[in-house]
């Protein structure tokens, strides 16, 4: 699976600069912090997560427009967290999961405001897509969340090619299904409700078509 994701990062972050004259493309560190709400049959709960891994992103702008669109994806290890109830509260770990992954796909319009010397904001607003597995010796589960976000960030040039880029993704979600090892059926979360904070920091590289 590790080697499958590995891929999928790659042919992204690669496709990703393919569709538009001006295209800036930026690969680095990240790390997210997730809340999420939902009923159980003892009531609401809320689970927090911390996670550190890479992101790479894409804004693609047709020649020179300050209007055009965006992708930003992030391949994550979930490390620690909390859960809580009405009547219970406890730290976790993840270091006992044999394998647990967070990944997260953002995309849609995006703007872009170059200022003087070198530093141009951006920002993009979307879709957001996010997805965890996590198996360990009594089985496997994935969990499907969809919802909406924005990117917010800014990159300053270091030559007339290459930038250092800095910023933040926020969204929202709605939704989440989870499928288990040995069911087939996707089940859906009561009244869920997911909200994830993510910095990242890394170095790109403009390409013009």
């Amino acid at each position: 699976m590790k080697k499958a994701i590995l891929i999928l990062f790659i042919l992204l972050f690669i496709s990703s600069g393919s569709l538009a004259a001006d295209t800036l493309r930026s690969l680095g560190g990240a790390y997210s912090y997730a809340v999420e709400h939902q009923r159980y049959l003892a009531g609401y709960a809320e689970t927090t997560l911390h996670s550190i891994g890479f992101y790479t992103s894409a804004f693609h702008f047709p020649g020179e427009e300050d209007m055009g669109f965006f992708s930003h994806t992030a391949i994550l290890v979930p490390k620690w967290g909390t859960f809580s109830d009405e009547s219970t509260f406890f730290s976790y770990s993840t270091e006992d999961v044999m394998r647990t992954v967070h990944l997260a796909l953002m995309f849609g319009p995006a703007i872009r405001q170059p200022f003087s010397y070198g530093t141009q904001p951006y920002f993009g607003f979307g879709g957001n897509v996010q997805a965890l597995y996590a198996e360990d010796s009594h089985g496997s589960a994935w969990t499907l969340i969809g919802g909406v976000g924005f990117a917010l960030g800014t990159t300053q040039e270091i030559s007339p090619y290459s930038v250092m880029d800095t910023g933040i993704t926020v969204d929202y979600h709605m939704g989440a299904y989870t499928k288990e090892s040995g069911n087939a059926q996707w089940s859906k979360a009561d009244e869920y409700r997911m909200y994830s904070i993510r910095y990242y920091m890394g170095f790109g590289f403009r390409t013009f078509r």
